[in-house]
Formats: C-alpha cells, structure tokens, sequence
C-alpha cells in the first residue's frame, strides 16, 4: 500500500515540474525507477519506495528540479540584459 502511494506521488511530482515519463517501473528492491523527457534531454530518476524513507520522495523532487535548471537553454540578451563586459 505505501509504495502505491509513494509512487503516485513521485509521479505527480514528476509531472508538476514539467516532464514528459516515458516509462516507469519498479525494480524489486524497493525503488522506482522512471524515464523522464524535459526540452529533448533524457534521463532517469530512481527514487526509494519504502515507507520507512519518508524523505525519498522530496530529496528525489529537488533532484529534478536542479536537473530542469541545467536543461533550460541559456537566457538570450535581449532587451534589459546587462552588458557583457
């Protein structure tokens, strides 16, 4: 029942931050594992599915949102950018 849970949440979390999942599976040692899409890059994400690691779930959240940051392109100078000196 808690790994249900755990990784519905992981999924919703997946998918608030923007990503596309491509495939999604457990491992059989308490983990899920899910193949994520964000802007043409492609990665995978394993995060604990044991009720005893309440905190999986989040560490794993901000993992992809530090992975999102460093898939965004980088910001153009366009109007109001500071000079390049």
């Amino acid at each position: 029942m808690a790994v249900r849970k755990q990784q519905r949440t992981f999924l919703e979390t997946l998918r608030a931050a923007g990503v596309t999942v491509d495939a999604v599976r457990l491992n059989g040692r308490g983990h899920i594992e899910a193949q994520v899409t964000y802007n043409g890059h492609r990665t995978r994400f394993v995060a604990p599915a044991t009720p005893s690691d309440w905190r999986g779930v989040r560490n794993k959240a901000a993992e992809v949102r530090r992975w999102i940051r460093s898939c965004a392109p980088a910001p153009s100078a366009g109007a109001g950018a500071a000079p390049v000196r």
